[in-house]
């Protein structure tokens, strides 16, 4: 596979509309991030988008240089209605068409790169949390910045 350049990566400011159509879920391939129902869906309707994947809680959209904007991710909150639908369509290839919306995300979730919450011990020292993993679905999107 070819190694794609490193871009900066932005949190989405507005909300992003997509419309999942029967032809995506036909061509969509299961357990794949880049190739599924929803990535091809976000490829063919959000402008200027070259690559998209779709995880369970994340969506990354690469955008490529328009105008004075240079090639950049954008990254947004994968709605929790795409997710359910994400779940039949990775063990089975069945999804339901349909309209969802990508948000952008909280605050509080956006990776800054520093320390959130206060000083001192805080929190079960010593216990890493297990990433869940649902049967028969895509494994999660390696953690970003």
């Amino acid at each position: 596979m070819k190694k794609q350049p490193k871009l900066p990566i932005y949190n989405a400011t507005e909300r992003i509309r997509i419309t999942v159509l029967a032809e995506d879920i036909r061509k969509g391939k299961r357990k794949d991030h880049e190739r599924c129902a929803a990535a091809l869906a976000c490829l063919r309707e959000v402008p200027h988008c070259t690559r998209a994947r779709v995880g369970n809680s994340v969506t990354i959209l690469t955008l490529a240089a328009h105008g004075n904007v240079p090639a950049h991710e954008l990254r947004c909150k994968t709605p929790v209605a795409l997710r359910n639908e994400l779940i039949p369509f990775d063990r089975a290839g069945k999804m339901a068409p349909g309209t969802f919306t990508l948000a952008p995300r909280q605050p509080s979730h956006r990776p800054t790169g520093r320390r959130l919450g206060g000083v001192g011990q805080g929190g079960k020292s010593g216990r890493k949390r297990q990433l869940r993993h649902i049967a028969g679905t895509r494994m999660p999107l390696q953690r970003l910045g």
